[in-house]
């Protein structure tokens, strides 16, 4: 469950910078990503 977490901040993170990056593009992507890891989270 730990290594799911850190693979899960990993993730994360690299989706962050990438969204940071290049601002308007990359941020369909982190939204994105922000909401699987919400439904992951919750089930």
């Amino acid at each position: 469950m730990k290594l799911h977490l850190i693979l899960l901040r990993n993730v994360w993170k690299f989706c962050y910078e990438d969204g940071v990056g290049s601002r308007v593009r990359g941020r369909g992507r982190w939204m994105r990503v922000t909401s699987e890891v919400e439904a992951m989270s919750q089930g």
